[in-house]
């Protein structure tokens, strides 16, 4: 924004030939130059009023305050209010000398003007000012009254109010609208106090000003007793609430309490998906946003019947296994004579892997199977659940008979001695037919099957040359689940 020059505003002013002085600098005393009843800007505060002092002290007045003739020879300032407030301490000053130094002023003189003219000239002369939006819709009314005297006066424009006003101010139209809705809309003092002091946003204020008076007296309220700023989309939440929730609360009388939970958990989208008081709500029984009224006279629910614990989770053994596997290891790994890197190597895993596990870590767990079938042991052993180290040779037991597959009836796969089995043979007709027998001796023995079947004998299972058997489950009549 380019600087501001009061003389080029003065140039379009008409000359004045019984005001000799006009136009020209002068020196003034301070106490013939009045404020001017028409600065509605605010007063600097104390603190940077006396800032103020000691740089005019310091350096002098490096701008002259701006001034037009007023009654009985007196000076009406149109800028440099700030540094009249100033000056005039200093002239007040004890100290005689710093007194007479400042008991005079210099200023420029400008011709006199009407009043709306002086109106322009103050706005003109803050042009440089850090404005707030308060200030700015301030101005804009000032403004807007000068266009009204002026437009009654019999003068011309050549543009319509808003857009005078957006020049004149060097803001946008759109601003200028809104400014002036926001400072017609809001009526109550604490929000039009918080409005200039700068803590409403433009967006905030604009959407309070469209409210009426009973709202924005509950919206200040709702926004001191729930701690909340003054930003757009608070107060666009309690627009919301205060449209869809009840005013009354059958319960408390007042505001709906559980106003701001069913906002945040039913408010999408710009949709309110909710009934707007819990007690008229459909889902009240089962809603998870539900007042704390509602909540209590919801009947008790029934707990969920407890899944019993396993007691082998609860085995002392499973507290030391870290240790007592790391400690079982490093001794097995220490019999075969290798150092860790070496057994480590020897078992293709990484020396780091292996080194965790001989320092209670259990890294890699993955590869723990094949850790004890190296070692020659069972993992049992290495956790602790078992104190033999070696493995247990096959039962008949140990046999998977949950997916069973033939093998071929020769030395190499004999079935174990008294294991029930299922005995392959070939037909003549290139089919299979079988027999249930039970291994009793050995692939040498000339009788090693018995047959279970009374008219079977051993001659005829020698004589059917059987090439294939299976392993069948032993039915345990009279045991523990016979």
């Amino acid at each position: 924004m380019a600087k501001f020059d009061i003389t080029k505003f003065a140039e379009a002013l008409p000359d004045r030939a019984d005001l000799p002085d006009s136009g020209m600098t002068r020196e003034i005393p301070v106490g013939d130059i009045l404020d001017n009843p028409r600065n509605f800007y605010p007063r600097p505060d104390n603190k940077a009023l006396v800032a103020l002092m000691e740089s005019i002290q310091a350096n002098g007045l490096l701008e002259p305050p701006t001034v037009v003739p007023a009654e009985d020879g007196k000076y009406r300032l149109i800028s440099g209010h700030s540094r009249m407030a100033a000056l005039r301490l200093l002239a007040a000053n004890r100290d005689e000398a710093v007194a007479k130094q400042f008991s005079t002023v210099l200023c420029r003189v400008l011709p006199a003007m009407t009043e709306e003219q002086e109106l322009c000239a103050v706005i003109e002369a803050n042009r440089q000012r850090v404005k707030s939006n308060a200030l700015l819709a301030q101005e804009a009314e000032k403004l807007k009254e000068s266009y009204i005297r002026r437009k009654k006066a019999g003068e011309a424009f050549p543009v319509g109010l808003r857009d005078w006003i957006a020049k004149e101010m060097q803001i946008n139209a759109t601003k200028v609208g809104n400014l002036q809705v926001i400072k017609k809309g809001l009526k109550v003092p604490g929000i039009i106090a918080r409005w200039e002091k700068g803590e409403l946003p433009e967006a905030a204020a604009l959407e309070i000003a469209r409210m009426d008076d009973e709202t924005q007296y509950r919206l200040l309220d709702w926004v001191i007793d729930h701690c909340r700023t003054w930003s757009i989309n608070n107060v666009r939440e309690f627009s919301t609430c205060w449209t869809c929730c009840k005013h009354k609360c059958p319960d408390t009388g007042g505001f709906c309490p559980n106003a701001a939970r069913m906002y945040a958990d039913r408010y999408r989208y710009g949709e309110w998906r909710c009934a707007g008081c819990c007690r008229e709500c459909l889902n009240r029984d089962t809603c998870s946003t539900a007042c704390r009224f509602v909540v209590a006279e919801r009947p008790p629910k029934e707990p969920e019947p407890a899944v019993p614990r396993n007691p082998a989770a609860d085995d002392p053994r499973l507290k030391n296994m870290t240790p007592k596997f790391c400690e079982r290891v490093k001794a097995l790994r220490e019999a075969t004579g290798l150092t860790r890197r070496e057994f480590a190597e020897s078992i293709g895993e990484y020396p780091g892997t292996y080194s965790a596990w001989e320092n209670n870590s259990l890294a890699g767990a993955g590869s723990l199977p094949k850790l004890a079938l190296t070692l020659g042991t069972t993992m049992d052993y290495l956790c602790g659940l078992t104190d033999d180290p070696a493995p247990k040779p096959p039962t008949l037991f140990s046999v998977d008979l949950c997916s069973p597959v033939w093998q071929p009836l020769d030395a190499a796969h004999w079935p174990e001695e008294g294991a029930l089995v299922v005995l392959s043979y070939e037909t003549g007709l290139g089919g299979s037919s079988y027999l249930v027998a039970r291994c009793a001796g050995g692939a040498d023995d000339e009788y090693p099957f018995i047959s279970t079947d009374a008219g079977t004998t051993v001659d005829d299972i020698v004589e059917c040359r059987c090439d294939r058997w299976m392993p069948l489950a032993e039915c345990r009549r009279g045991g523990e689940g016979a």
